[in-house]
Order: structure tokens, then C-alpha cells, then sequence
């Protein structure tokens, strides 16, 4: 990664680290159950934005760097779900014509691009037509197989999980840190278990659209504060 200091380096730095730290753990694996699912592969690395973002936000004084870091992790938060999302619709639609008509074209692949995209954000933006091209600068439809829908996953498990672990302190992390050890060895609901949590309860999911909507809630408290100074 490029580091220039800026705060979404920051925030990057620490996703890494978080895949980092998850490697180490898993470690104690055998090469073959070393490599956790795709399903569980992004959970340490988000786990370690979010704790990074909430230690930054606490120190923070200023009102108006506040509401800058609660919209960058809102906006980081609706893209990582909605936007992975469309990514994922677009690489199923593009490998099922390939699979049924043939090869595609250019015209066709920004056509399939553009539909889901234009999709995600209904009446609230229009695309222009060039949008259709920026699917040529996803790497992972190149390198990575339809992986970007762990980008989803991750993002609203992992903000359950900050929940669980607002909630219950450093007792959390015995239990997170047994999950991220299991490398993978265990299915993503054994895993998540360790945790003390159950990913087939709705409950459980709520819980990090609560979080996501607590942000929010956050951002318009102070800005309209901010506003009326």
C-alpha cells in the first residue's frame, strides 16, 4: 500500500494489519487449514478498522473532523455492502452469458455494469455512460473470482461483532482471537460461534444495522449542532 499519513491510509494500514494479525493466528494450522474461507477472510481485517476508527473518533475534539470521519465511515460502510453487492450481480450476469452466448463485448460488459450499478443507487444518482467503464479497473474480476461478496459479508458480520464487542468489553476478544486461530479448519458458523455468536439469528445481524444507523444518528446530531453555532 502507498502511506502518505492521511487518515483513510490509516484506516487502510490497519485493514492490512488486520489480515496480518488473523495470519499469524491461524498459523498454528497445517498448510491445508491455514487459508480461512472467503466467507470469514475479511473479518479481522474490518474488525481492525472499526476498533482503530472508534480509538481515532474518541480522541478527536473538533466538531467539524468529527463529522468528516463519521461520513467517511458511513460512506466506507454503504459502499463496502450495497456497492460489493452490485459487483458480485455484475460478475454472475457477465460468466452466465459467457457460459450461454459466448464472449462478450466491451459494449455488453459496461451494459451488465451498468445495470446493476444504476440498480444500487435507484433515483438517487444518474450514471453517465462512461460509468460503464469502471469495471475494467476492479482487479478482482481479473485475480479473484467472485470474492468481492466477502467484502458484504464482512462488513455487516464484522459490525455485528463490534457490537457484541462495545457491549461486552475485552471478554470479547478470547473468544475472537480462539476463531481467528481456527485458520480454516472450521466452517464460518463454527467460527463465529467461538465467538459467542449465531450468524443464522437474525437478531445477530440487526445488531450491526443498529451500529450502522447509531453512526448516522451521530453525524446528524452533530452536524446539526455544527450548523447552528
Amino acid at each position: 500500500m502507498n502511506y502518505t499519513g492521511a487518515p483513510r491510509d490509516v484506516m487502510t494500514l490497519a485493514h492490512e494489519l488486520g489480515h496480518g494479525i488473523h495470519n499469524v493466528l491461524s498459523s498454528k494450522q497445517s498448510f491445508v487449514n491455514y487459508h480461512s474461507s472467503t466467507a470469514v477472510a475479511e473479518i479481522a481485517s474490518i474488525f481492525c478498522e472499526g476498533i482503530v476508527f472508534d480509538s481515532l473518533y474518541q480522541k478527536t475534539t473538533d466538531p467539524l473532523a468529527k463529522m468528516n470521519m463519521l461520513a467517511n465511515r458511513i460512506q466506507s460502510s454503504f459502499a463496502t455492502v450495497f456497492r460489493q453487492i452490485a459487483f458480485y450481480l455484475f460478475e454472475s450476469d457477465i460468466h452466465t452469458h459467457r457460459l450461454k452466448q459466448g464472449t462478450l463485448s466491451v459494449e455488453e460488459l459496461n451494459e451488465y455494469f451498468m445495470e446493476r450499478l444504476q440498480a444500487m443507487f435507484r433515483k438517487g444518482l444518474t450514471l453517465t455512460k462512461d460509468h460503464g467503464y469502471l469495471w475494467g479497473v476492479v482487479s478482482h474480476f481479473y485475480w479473484f473470482n467472485f470474492y468481492v461478496f466477502a467484502y458484504s459479508m464482512g462488513e455487516l458480520l464484522t459490525l455485528s461483532l463490534m457490537a457484541e464487542y462495545r457491549r461486552e468489553g475485552k471478554s470479547f476478544l478470547n473468544g475472537y482471537i480462539q476463531a481467528l486461530e481456527t485458520g480454516g479448519s472450521a466452517n464460518p458458523y463454527d467460527i463465529t460461534k467461538m465467538m459467542g455468536v449465531d450468524i443464522s439469528d437474525k437478531k445477530f445481524w440487526d445488531g450491526g444495522i443498529r451500529l450502522l444507523d447509531e453512526l448516522v444518528r451521530e453525524f446528524e446530531l452533530l452536524s446539526d449542532t455544527y450548523n447552528r453555532q
